[in-house]
């Protein structure tokens, strides 16, 4: 399998990545190689995946694309084995570290099993799988892809109110069934069971499950001046 790297990692470079049981902060680098590190992925299943860009001072558009090599023939050239493109605008100069939050999909023809997936950031255009970047960063992880059934799912919802006024206010929801572990993304983007710092009003939350099913969860009223 031919790598792929950037050759100024110290602008711009991938600063973190978390998808299933993979939860990686890393620094600089042309390429890193963290296949040791794996997701349990289901066949047919969605996935939130949070990628996280770094900068050293001046911020600037970054192009992710993130391939899975479906068919372990240790390229990643078929067109369905890029299961991720996004560009994530930039965020105020001086920001260390930009997160985001996406959707990747497994399709329902993916052979189980082991393989690669490969995350590229790329300044300016959309990297291909292969190539050198003048700007951005490589990391390559592993996936074990899984064909199965979940049981049923039971999420509980709560809330804690304000004191007085601010953004105090928590919320918690708690998952129970599925597969674990489960994976969530607030509409202010937080990525935790428990979302905090929240003003009075209504909270919508998507809880996504190992196992990949979605749900769209009732939209938690949450105004404590009631």
């Amino acid at each position: 399998m031919r790598i792929k790297f950037g050759i100024s990692p110290w602008h711009d470079w991938i600063a973190g990545v978390q998808i299933g049981t993979i939860n990686n902060t890393s620094g600089k680098s042309y390429y890193s190689n963290y296949t040791a590190q794996a997701a349990t992925l289901n066949v047919s299943g969605s996935y939130i995946i949070s990628l996280s860009a770094g900068s050293s001072w001046t911020t600037y558009q970054e192009n992710w694309r993130v391939w899975i090599d479906f068919n372990k023939d240790g390229v990643f050239q078929d067109p369905a084995e890029r299961v991720l493109q996004v560009a994530v605008p930039a965020p105020p100069d001086g920001t260390e570290i930009n997160p985001s939050s996406h959707t990747l999909n497994i399709p329902a023809t993916a052979a189980t099993g082991t393989t690669r997936m490969r995350i590229s950031m790329k300044r300016g255009a959309y990297p291909s799988p292969c190539e050198t970047l003048s700007y951005g960063e490589v990391e390559d992880y592993s996936v074990n892809i899984i064909t199965g059934s979940a049981s049923p799912v039971t999420l509980t919802m709560s809330a804690l109110p304000l004191n007085c006024y601010g953004t105090t206010g928590t919320a918690t929801v708690t998952a129970s069934g599925g597969v674990s572990p489960y994976s969530y993304l607030w509409s202010n983007g937080q990525t935790v069971a428990t979302a905090t710092n929240l003003a009075a009003g209504t909270i919508p939350l998507l809880s996504r499950l190992h196992r990949a099913i979605w749900l769209w969860v009732r939209q938690l009223s949450y105004n404590p001046y009631n």
